[in-house]
């Protein structure tokens, strides 16, 4: 399982996105669902065709025609300081925003060029591939453990299906914590499932290690997974995280000390966390994208030109907004890493099959 990757997830999304809730004064019933709060809060001066439920209170200004003057029916891209609060979470991206759109158009933008598209396409071409090698079976369910197999690949599926619906579906910015819902649902599939064939098939010989990590892998996968739903603060989600990530760690030093399980499944676990360390490390750094953006003080007088009457500068303007930003490279790392992980299981799979009876007379 991707836990750094995890580590980034939940840093860029379940503990970043409250705090920008909070420091741009948004409240909650205003992402709320029309049913929701329509008795009390008019949609006068929204959207024409209802399909979000976005207000004036929520956009600013309102044109002569009783639109949002900077939304144009969610057509065109905006810059960082026209966003909404909830889409504003990289201060060093400042354009190829999408807001207001209805989810027609939001699908549609998959075929559009902005700042998500790099982050739909990086997961959407691995999700299709393994969905169409799953129903040609071209990628098969292993003979003696299809259900080990499964849970394997679904997982990795659903983290990748979770993020492409998220990244392409948050342009309804009005439901956007209802799509970071699903997001964090995929990662969760993959807290929950990840581990199997590395504490089961890995300690196959040491039963006893092998009840104590699994007993305390689930327990801090079940921490996490109660953290990130209801955690009222960075340090609260962050705990659990550390746990399950000591708990894996430590579970692979003991394999390789132990010389436990297929070896070259243990390479490929390796990489895997390197992928997934170097991924969250760029996203929680922003880099590159912060190295050629000087943050302005007050984004809302930032000039088009990405100055503000000289007291800050933009270096190579527009270059990482729409590709290999940190979070795109991040998508990159996770999807490489997701392949060793199977990979892995793979070789964990092949080893059990040639070696699984056999096992020293002492074990534990």
């Amino acid at each position: 399982m991707l836990l750094l990757h995890h580590v980034g997830i939940a840093w860029d999304r379940v503990l970043e996105v409250p705090r920008v809730l909070t420091r741009a004064g948004v409240r909650q019933d205003l992402l709320a669902p029309r049913r929701m709060r329509a008795a009390t809060e008019p949609l006068t001066n929204g959207w024409q065709d209802g399909d979000c439920s976005c207000t004036a209170a929520e956009q600013g200004s309102i044109s002569a025609g009783g639109r949002p003057r900077a939304y144009y029916d969610g057509q065109r891209l905006l810059w960082f300081d026209e966003a909404p609060p909830v889409l504003q979470f990289n201060k060093y991206v400042l354009s190829g925003y999408r807001a207001g759109y209805t989810y027609r158009q939001c699908l549609w933008s998959i075929l559009q060029y902005h700042n998500e598209t790099g982050n739909i396409l990086v997961h959407l071409m691995p999700a299709v591939a393994i969905a169409l090698s799953l129903a040609t079976r071209v990628l098969g369910a292993w003979p003696l453990a299809p259900i080990a197999f499964y849970v394997n690949v679904l997982p990795i599926l659903a983290s990748l299906a979770g993020s492409v619906v998220y990244h392409t579906l948050m342009a309804n910015h009005a439901h956007y914590l209802r799509w970071l819902l699903i997001d964090v649902c995929g990662v969760f599939a993959l807290f929950l499932s990840g581990a199997h064939t590395l504490l089961f098939w890995g300690f196959l010989c040491h039963p006893r290690m092998r009840a104590a990590f699994v007993g305390a892998y689930y327990l801090a996968a079940a921490a996490c997974v109660a953290a990130g739903l209801h955690g009222r603060s960075a340090l609260q989600r962050a705990v659990p995280m550390a746990a399950l990530l000591g708990v894996r760690l430590a579970a692979l030093c003991a394999r390789a000390a132990l010389g436990s399980g297929s070896s070259t499944a243990l390479r490929h676990y390796v990489a895997m966390e390197a992928l997934s360390f170097v991924g969250a490390a760029v996203n929680v750094a922003r880099l590159p994208e912060r190295l050629f953006v000087v943050p302005l003080a007050g984004a809302s007088s930032r000039k088009r030109d990405g100055t503000n009457g000289g007291a800050s500068t933009r270096r190579f303007p527009g270059a990482f907004d729409y590709w290999l930003n940190s979070h795109q490279i991040m998508h990159l790392c996770v999807a490489a890493a997701m392949a060793h992980l199977h990979l892995g299981a793979r070789q964990e799979y092949q080893y059990f099959v040639a070696h699984g009876a056999t096992c020293p007379a002492r074990t534990y």
